[in-house]
């Protein structure tokens, strides 16, 4: 029965995420149902489920097609879109988290064209608190604008939820940093002025302009 059940779960897994037999190491797409999508689209359509993504990431594509690097007209608008961003977008929090924290995607850039919104400024418009508090402690800024110079943090101010605005207007979300993200950050400072004093005092400096 235990056999059984194990072949039943192989097949399933390779049902929902499969590749040609003449895929290439540079293919971006993924068999889900029977259907084949692109990266972007399986964000876009399967990013409430980590599991999905998961699967495409780990049996679908290379994982540097998940990373910060790959980006994607998904939606043919004329913008590329890195995986993390789609998932942004379409409010995939749990889609967002997997591919930043095994994927090194990353959190804080705009599309192809800069007339867009970055990942903060689309958890701040969708209202998603936990993203919002998530992105930030990846280092994602709060004070880029784009084309239209809006900031996330400008965004914010306009919100309605109150849980949102008090993140920016508390001037208390630098605390939400990882402390690996700190880490990394005293330790590029200290590569430039060789002195761990002067880094940690450019590091709150650093929090300050975030705000």
């Amino acid at each position: 029965m235990k056999k059984s059940m194990l072949s039943l779960a192989v097949i399933f897994i390779f049902t929902l995420c499969a590749l040609p037999s003449n895929a290439g190491p540079y293919d971006n797409t993924c068999k889900i149902n029977g259907v084949r999508y692109t990266m972007g689209r399986v964000i876009e359509k399967f990013g409430q489920s980590a599991k999905a993504i998961k699967g495409c990431c780990v049996c679908g594509t290379r994982e540097s097609l998940c990373g910060w690097a790959y980006t994607e007209d998904y939606d043919g608008s004329g913008l590329y879109y890195s995986l993390t961003l789609i998932a942004a977008k379409h409010n995939h929090f749990q889609a967002l988290r997997y591919l930043v924290e095994s994927c090194r995607g990353g959190v804080d850039h705009f599309p192809s064209k800069e007339d867009n919104y970055t990942h903060l400024m689309y958890a701040v418009k969708n209202g998603n608190v936990e993203m919002v508090k998530y992105l930030l402690s990846k280092g994602a800024s709060a004070t880029r604008k784009n084309k239209y110079g809006e900031s996330a943090k400008d965004m914010a101010a306009k919100s309605r939820n109150q849980e949102i605005v008090n993140i920016f207007k508390n001037n208390s979300y630098s605390d939400l940093m990882d402390l690996k993200y700190k880490q990394e950050i005293i330790k590029m400072l200290k590569i430039h002025n060789q002195d761990k004093e002067k880094a940690l005092a450019d590091l709150g400096l650093h929090f300050d302009n975030l705000i």
